[in-house]
């Protein structure tokens, strides 16, 4: 049976999950695994985590199980800058089964992590959990790979947009991003000569536009006072004035 090879590799999948990964594949193993490595775990996966896998009441988990990974955080940085070089490293992994989502930490640094959502680890022996956290390191948390296009061209996206978003704060006289110890700052490109020029011909004509209308001005205000005086009439010997 290919559903009982895969749960003893820890490829713990529905019964619907692993037809849609044999497609028009021979049903053996390898290929079946290949398939899930880039296939998206809600859609594929079955629910093997405890249900009090993020409680306190939760001690450990049991492997082999394949997880996969939704997010990483570097914890010990600041959430805008958590590839900083200056911080410590202590990341938080976001994991799900395709049915429940735990958070495990490294207590080791762990190799290679450096993967978008979507790419799959490997639970080995017994996972020590504390406070709903599983304790992560390199003999009990294998990478294996994979990649779900979905989710990892929309890491991609965000990661560039936000190096944009902090490059266009410092051309745009925002905070300077931060430059670790040792590395030299790059200088935001100064405005150039003909940008200066192009600025210099913009106030000239704002200066004109401003003069002719200060003249429009002065020459309607000079016709109300004419008509005024003009509708203006005087009885009594100048001492009265009736205006129409």
């Amino acid at each position: 049976m290919a559903g009982a090879t895969l749960d003893a590799k820890g490829w713990h999948l529905s019964t619907e999950g692993i037809e849609q990964c044999v497609g028009d594949n021979a049903r053996k193993d390898e290929k079946i695994i290949d398939v899930a490595k880039d296939t998206d775990f809600k859609e594929i996966g079955r629910k093997w985590l405890p249900e009090d896998v993020s409680k306190v009441s939760c001690e450990y988990v049991e492997g082999p199980g394949v997880l996969q990974i939704q997010k990483i955080r570097n914890v010990a940085a600041p959430k805008d800058n958590e590839e900083s070089q200056g911080a410590p490293r202590l990341l938080k992994l976001t994991l799900t089964d395709g049915h429940l989502n735990c958070n495990g930490v490294e207590t080791e640094k762990l190799d290679k992590v450096n993967v978008p959502p979507g790419t799959k680890v490997l639970l080995k022996g017994t996972v020590a959990v504390e406070h709903g956290i599983l304790l992560l390191n390199n003999k009990n948390c294998h990478l294996i790979g994979g990649r779900v296009e979905k989710m990892a061209e929309n890491w991609e996206l965000k990661k560039m947009l936000s190096k944009q978003s902090k490059l266009r704060g410092v051309t745009e006289g925002g905070p300077p991003p931060f430059v670790p110890f040792g590395h030299k700052i790059q200088q935001v490109k100064p405005a150039t000569q003909k940008d200066n020029f192009k600025s210099l011909a913009t106030k000239k004509e704002e200066k004109k536009e401003e003069g002719e209308f200060e003249q429009q001005r002065q020459a309607t205000i000079a016709e109300a006072l004419q008509a005024k005086e003009e509708k203006t009439k005087t009885f009594g010997g100048g001492q009265k004035q009736v205006n129409f």
